[in-house]
């Protein structure tokens, strides 16, 4: 299942769709999507070789940011006729950023990322915070091994190309904490960031002198949030002004999450329309269920309930029933079971 990159229900929406390309440890790809008036949200898409995907986003119609990311992109010279593509089209197109005045005032009502984008960037420079990054972050059920990084971010493009370049998200104190915890976590509470940590000696050259970090999780779900907001200002000045507002700080990475998740069950139930039995089938193998018990349930026999289950994994794109299942699950399909 791919609903993190490029889902069928953008498909019109792609401007550009650039090859992948690739690089040294993974492969590589640009996609360009038209979020109408609100502007133009550039993806880059990096693929490592276990198949793990991490997503960065952003506002390609801020061109300051925009020549930054792609300078500061480690794999320029393999990737300059991709993002030429996308120059050439966010010329021809010259759609603006989202106006400040014409944001919704809850995350809930945003449209798109770029609109989640500015909406964030508002509440946090509101909050004490000169610079946010948000994680969507979806672990493995089992293994708990990263599957899945979006990145969404207001800050120095040639952080989050240096983050993503060198995996850091595997050695993040941040994402270790947020994986488990729910309480906001000070920047000068991580040991590791305060000694010869790679947070410690590179963060401070973009800016990111004041860090605050916000995790936020749902019940059950393999996705959870984490909500970065820094500050120029040193330490602990800097930290002391975003502390005094997380609750408001807190409240939104909250909704930053229940936003994307939203996002993805809707994206979902248009790519994959299961059937009134096919849901009754997966939430009986989700709760352990067998072929007989599926079978008893929807009186059918067992050969027409293998049957269905063929169905299933070929409608889900995925090579066995119990995979099925917990992917529908994560995507919100199978409703309460």
């Amino acid at each position: 299942m791919k609903l993190d990159v490029w889902p069928e229900s953008e498909s019109d929406r792609r401007l550009v769709q650039t090859r992948e390309v690739l690089v040294n440890d993974g492969r590589v790809a640009l996609c360009l999507i038209d979020c109408e008036d609100n502007g133009l949200l550039l993806e880059r898409v990096f693929i490592d070789r276990d198949g793990a995907r991490t997503i960065q986003r952003l506002d390609a119609g801020n061109e300051i940011q925009l020549m930054a990311f792609l300078q500061s992109d480690p794999y320029i010279d393999l990737l300059r006729d991709s993002y030429n593509r996308v120059l050439t089209t966010i010329r021809s197109v010259g759609q603006p950023s989202v106006p400040v005045a014409a944001l919704p005032a809850h995350v809930s009502e945003c449209r798109d990322e770029l609109e989640v984008l500015a909406l964030m960037r508002s509440i946090c420079a509101s909050n004490g915070g000169m610079e946010c990054l948000y994680r969507w972050i979806t672990v493995g059920e089992q293994d708990m091994v990263i599957e899945s990084h979006v990145i969404l971010a207001h800050c120095h493009p040639a952080w989050t190309q240096s983050y993503v370049h060198n995996h850091w998200v595997l050695n993040d104190p941040a994402v270790d904490y947020a994986r488990h915890e729910t309480a906001p976590l000070r920047g000068s509470d991580i040991k590791p960031y305060r000694d010869e940590h790679w947070f410690a000696q590179k963060a401070g050259v973009y800016g990111l002198n004041s860090n605050v970090f916000f995790p936020a999780h749902r019940r059950r779900d393999p996705m959870f949030g984490l909500l970065h907001v820094s500050s120029h200002m040193p330490s602990p000045e800097g930290e002391d002004l975003i502390w005094q507002n997380r609750q408001n700080l807190r409240g939104l990475a909250a909704e930053l999450l229940e936003w994307r998740v939203m996002q993805l069950r809707q994206t979902a139930a248009q790519q994959f329309p299961l059937s009134t039995p096919e849901v009754v089938a997966l939430r009986v193998i989700r709760r352990g269920g067998s072929a007989a018990h599926v079978a008893h349930e929807l009186s059918i026999t067992e050969r027409e309930a293998y049957r269905l289950f063929r169905q299933i994994n070929v409608k889900m794109g995925c090579g066995h029933i119990r995979v099925s299942a917990g992917a529908a699950q994560t995507y919100g399909l199978l409703g309460s079971i």
